[in-house]
């Protein structure tokens, strides 16, 4: 994925609204906008607790992570060898990859507004994992 923006440490990466918040950036470009800290715990020390925000391998000016906030997690490479499209989307995935194959078959491309559920998934320069998987 690229995140675009100029201002300098202008936003973070996330901010947890509930307790339990995950989010993840894996392999983006991200530019100076982002805030050094790259967190923020939506002034309550307690999400802190329950947050889960990590990161792996970004690039660009706002994916050195030297200084972010303590309680986000840089994965390790065995960690993100297990995050996948599947991994992520769990029993839903088989139901975008049937549309998506649906959406792909010519006979079918009058059908493609009718479909239940819309996804977009965003990994960053996909490892060879992660090349069949995403669509």
């Amino acid at each position: 994925c690229h995140i675009s923006g100029d201002t300098p440490s202008s936003f973070y990466l996330g901010r947890p609204w509930r307790p339990f918040a995950m989010t993840l950036f894996m392999h983006c470009d991200l530019p100076k906008a982002i805030n050094p800290l790259g967190w923020d715990n939506w002034r309550n020390v307690e999400n802190e607790k329950t947050a889960r925000y990590a990161e792996y391998q970004n690039s660009g000016e706002g994916g050195i992570t030297t200084h972010r906030v303590g309680w986000m997690k840089r994965l390790t490479p065995a960690e993100a060898e297990k995050i996948t499209v599947q991994s992520v989307l769990g029993d839903f995935y088989a139901e975008i990859a049937a549309e998506v194959a649906f959406r792909e078959d010519p006979s079918h491309h009058r059908s493609i507004g009718k479909a239940a559920h819309s996804c977009t998934v965003f990994f960053g320069a996909s490892p060879s994992h992660l090349q069949g998987a995403s669509r």
